[in-house]
């Protein structure tokens, strides 16, 4: 297995989108006639899982239209109609919600819900001393990701995209008939016309760059990724309700990748005054400072919040322990969670928190590598008789400034490419 790598310039999200559908275009194609994907499409047929498609869509439209142009972007380069695409943004909302619901199927249209432990996703290793300051990341997902993940490079210079000429000629892009110029127009008229600007407009004008791991028809951003200023990585979590007005989680984890701030970080996820569908676990290092944060997001019916906490940065040789996250909340007050007892989830957490205090990459990598609970790995390998697998593994090594990208074991493996931070 190889993990590709694809370095992306355009002046809009709809250009990157485009962009990236193209090149991985075969395997968009494959990923959606997966059972999963078709099971995602299934819901999407019934009447309850419609209302909560164009409910999310409406807030998506409202907060970020460019993300959606990207999602346009992306159906257009990858020939993927755009509704799959969207449900994939809506993946985490749906496998690890909706569908063990009632959601009224129509009479055509039948499911079985999935175990959801078996789609709850992702550990993270966090040291934060002044000999070792890493993150580490296993990319737990369905096994028909595995193999087909990328590393996309993307820039994108929006005060390049300046009025086209009427008298310049310009080829249309796509089945939307769209130039680059011509795609950001959806995204005019969020501009204010007062003073204050807020962090959706912000994030929205903003020129990116970022460096992220994806799978085929999902949003860069929602796995391990880096920009500028921090290193994000991301655990499924499970609240007991969701925020049926909020945006798909992915598409904000997505605009999070032009925060330059913990304030701003924090606000993105936020979303007000929509806020966030679903629950989810952020940990975020800063680039250029000592600081290092997980973020939980939690969901209700009334909406969502977020809770941040500090990891201390252990001014010694030799930190006193290491902080791990996997998909059961930590710290956010009052959480109440869809399952009682996340025995996965549970599992590794404990064999992780039980390991020696890491002091070097190596050490991170030999307990992201563990496999010695039989009933809930760390790294999961791929076994027919499992949904679930470690489809790559991102360790941000933050002293050296590198991102490592591995696609086997990491106890037991060198990385395909290790990149720079950006600068």
């Amino acid at each position: 297995m190889s993990i590709a790598r694809l370095s992306v310039k355009a002046a809009t999200n709809f250009g990157v989108g485009y962009k990236i559908g193209a090149a991985f275009k075969e395997h968009f194609h494959e990923r959606c006639a997966s059972a999963a994907s078709k099971r995602l499409k299934q819901f999407y047929d019934s009447d309850h899982g419609r209302n909560v498609y164009e409910n999310a869509l409406l807030s998506t439209e409202r907060c970020y239209p460019n993300i959606v142009q990207e999602l346009r972007g992306l159906s257009d380069g990858s020939e993927v109609p755009f509704e799959n695409l969207f449900l994939h943004s809506l993946a985490s909302e749906i496998w690890l919600y909706y569908l063990d619901k009632d959601a009224n199927p129509s009479p055509q249209a039948t499911f079985n819900p999935p175990k959801k432990q078996e789609n709850l996703r992702c550990t993270d290793i966090l040291v934060n001393s002044r000999s070792c300051r890493i993150i580490g990341h296993n990319e737990d997902w369905q096994r028909e990701c595995y193999g087909k993940g990328y590393v996309v490079d993307v820039e994108i210079d929006k005060q390049s995209n300046k009025p086209v000429n009427k008298t310049t000629s310009v080829k249309p892009v796509g089945k939307y008939n769209q130039t680059e110029s011509a795609c950001s127009e959806t995204a005019s008229h969020t501009k204010p016309h007062h003073k204050h600007k807020s962090i959706q407009q912000k994030i929205s004008e903003r020129n990116e760059q970022f460096v992220s791991f994806a799978t085929p028809c999902e949003l860069t951003g929602f796995t391990f990724a880096m920009n500028k200023y921090f290193v994000f990585t991301v655990n499924s979590l499970v609240p007991k309700e969701s925020n049926t007005e909020g945006v798909p989680i992915a598409v904000l984890i997505r605009a999070l990748m032009g925060a330059r701030s913990i304030e701003e970080c924090v606000q993105v996820m936020q979303n007000e005054p929509f806020g966030c569908c679903y629950g989810i676990n952020l940990n975020i290092a800063s680039i250029h400072t000592n600081e290092m944060w997980s973020m939980e997001v939690y969901s209700s019916k009334d909406g969502s919040s977020v809770s941040l906490k500090q990891l201390p940065f252990e001014d010694s040789e030799t930190p006193q322990n290491h902080y791990v996250h996997t998909n059961h909340y930590k710290y956010t007050p009052g959480a109440l969670e869809l399952y009682d007892n996340l025995l996965y989830s549970c599992a590794r957490h404990f064999t992780a928190l039980h390991q020696d205090t890491p002091k070097s990459v190596k050490d991170v990598c030999r307990i992201l590598g563990d496999t010695s609970n039989s009933e809930g790995p760390i790294y999961r390998q791929v076994v027919p008789t499992e949904k679930t697998a470690t489809i790559a593994t991102g360790l941000f090594d933050l002293k050296s400034k590198l991102m490592h990208v591995f696609d086997k074991n990491p106890n037991l493996s060198d990385p395909c490419f290790s990149i720079p931070f950006l600068k």
